[in-house]
Protein backbone atom coordinates (compact mmCIF):
# COMPACT_ATOMS: atom_id res chain seq x y z
CA UNK A 1 0.00 0.00 0.00
CA UNK A 2 0.90 3.69 -0.89
CA UNK A 3 1.55 6.23 1.34
CA UNK A 4 -0.94 7.94 -0.97
CA UNK A 5 -3.73 5.18 -0.47
CA UNK A 6 -2.59 4.76 3.51
CA UNK A 7 -3.33 7.98 4.20
CA UNK A 8 -7.12 8.20 1.91
CA UNK A 9 -7.90 4.71 4.19
CA UNK A 10 -6.96 6.90 7.40
CA UNK A 11 -9.01 9.60 6.22
CA UNK A 12 -12.13 7.06 5.40
CA UNK A 13 -11.45 5.56 9.21
CA UNK A 14 -11.41 9.77 10.54
CA UNK A 15 -15.27 9.70 8.63
CA UNK A 16 -16.16 6.98 10.78
CA UNK A 17 -14.67 8.29 13.35
CA UNK A 18 -16.23 11.78 13.13
CA UNK A 19 -19.82 9.99 12.65
CA UNK A 20 -19.66 7.81 16.21
CA UNK A 21 -18.68 10.89 18.03
CA UNK A 22 -20.02 14.18 16.61
CA UNK A 23 -23.31 15.33 18.23
CA UNK A 24 -23.63 17.52 14.92
CA UNK A 25 -25.58 15.98 11.92
CA UNK A 26 -24.75 18.43 9.32
CA UNK A 27 -21.25 18.44 10.12
CA UNK A 28 -21.38 14.40 10.37
CA UNK A 29 -23.14 14.65 6.35
CA UNK A 30 -20.09 17.55 5.50
CA UNK A 31 -17.48 14.72 6.11
CA UNK A 32 -19.32 11.68 4.97
CA UNK A 33 -19.80 13.65 1.44
CA UNK A 34 -16.33 14.74 1.40
CA UNK A 35 -14.37 13.63 -1.38
CA UNK A 36 -11.04 12.05 -1.28
CA UNK A 37 -9.57 14.94 -3.58
CA UNK A 38 -11.47 17.60 -1.13
CA UNK A 39 -9.60 15.82 1.94
CA UNK A 40 -6.42 16.22 0.16
CA UNK A 41 -6.83 20.05 -0.64
CA UNK A 42 -7.79 20.88 2.78
CA UNK A 43 -4.86 18.82 3.94
CA UNK A 44 -2.36 20.36 1.45
CA UNK A 45 -3.97 23.80 1.84
CA UNK A 46 -4.87 24.36 5.69
CA UNK A 47 -3.44 21.29 7.92
CA UNK A 48 -0.37 20.97 6.64
CA UNK A 49 0.65 25.26 6.62
CA UNK A 50 -0.65 24.88 10.61
CA UNK A 51 0.70 21.56 11.84
CA UNK A 52 2.47 24.13 14.72
CA UNK A 53 -1.13 25.40 15.76
CA UNK A 54 -2.70 21.79 15.63
CA UNK A 55 -3.87 22.28 19.52
CA UNK A 56 -6.28 25.49 18.09
CA UNK A 57 -7.86 23.58 15.26
CA UNK A 58 -8.41 20.87 17.81
CA UNK A 59 -10.43 22.63 19.64
CA UNK A 60 -12.33 24.72 16.96
CA UNK A 61 -13.01 20.92 15.38
CA UNK A 62 -14.11 20.08 18.89
CA UNK A 63 -16.43 23.11 18.96
CA UNK A 64 -17.44 22.00 15.42
CA UNK A 65 -17.98 18.89 15.73
CA UNK A 66 -19.61 18.48 19.20
CA UNK A 67 -16.62 16.61 21.19
CA UNK A 68 -16.12 17.35 24.98
CA UNK A 69 -14.27 13.93 25.67
CA UNK A 70 -11.14 13.97 26.69
CA UNK A 71 -10.87 10.44 24.51
CA UNK A 72 -11.92 11.81 22.01
CA UNK A 73 -9.59 14.84 21.89
CA UNK A 74 -6.92 13.00 21.83
CA UNK A 75 -7.99 10.55 18.99
CA UNK A 76 -8.56 14.19 16.89
CA UNK A 77 -5.59 14.98 17.73
CA UNK A 78 -3.94 12.03 16.68
CA UNK A 79 -5.67 11.72 12.99
CA UNK A 80 -4.69 15.36 12.75
CA UNK A 81 -0.81 14.32 13.62
CA UNK A 82 -0.98 11.34 10.98
CA UNK A 83 -2.79 13.39 8.26
CA UNK A 84 -0.17 16.04 8.64
CA UNK A 85 3.10 13.26 8.78
CA UNK A 86 1.85 11.38 5.84
CA UNK A 87 1.39 14.65 3.78
CA UNK A 88 4.60 15.88 4.47
CA UNK A 89 6.24 12.79 3.61
CA UNK A 90 4.60 13.32 0.33
CA UNK A 91 5.22 15.73 -1.81
CA UNK A 92 2.63 19.16 -1.77
CA UNK A 93 2.34 19.10 -5.11
CA UNK A 94 2.46 15.35 -5.79
CA UNK A 95 -0.63 15.38 -3.64
CA UNK A 96 -2.02 18.05 -5.77
CA UNK A 97 -1.51 16.14 -8.79
CA UNK A 98 -2.68 12.79 -7.14
CA UNK A 99 -6.35 14.41 -6.30
CA UNK A 100 -6.76 15.95 -9.75
CA UNK A 101 -6.22 12.44 -11.10
CA UNK A 102 -8.58 11.30 -8.95
CA UNK A 103 -10.91 14.18 -9.67
CA UNK A 104 -10.36 13.41 -13.37
CA UNK A 105 -10.65 9.04 -12.65
CA UNK A 106 -13.96 10.02 -10.81
CA UNK A 107 -15.52 12.15 -13.76
CA UNK A 108 -14.92 9.47 -16.21
CA UNK A 109 -16.20 6.71 -14.48
CA UNK A 110 -19.41 8.83 -13.71
CA UNK A 111 -19.78 9.79 -16.84
CA UNK A 112 -19.67 5.67 -18.16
Amino acid sequence: MTDYQMLLQKFNNFKTFVASVSSNAKVIKDYETMTDSEFLLFGVAFLLPNTGKLDLIVTQMMTKLGITMEPDRDKLRRYLECFCEYLAQLNGQDVLQLSIANVVQQNITTKS
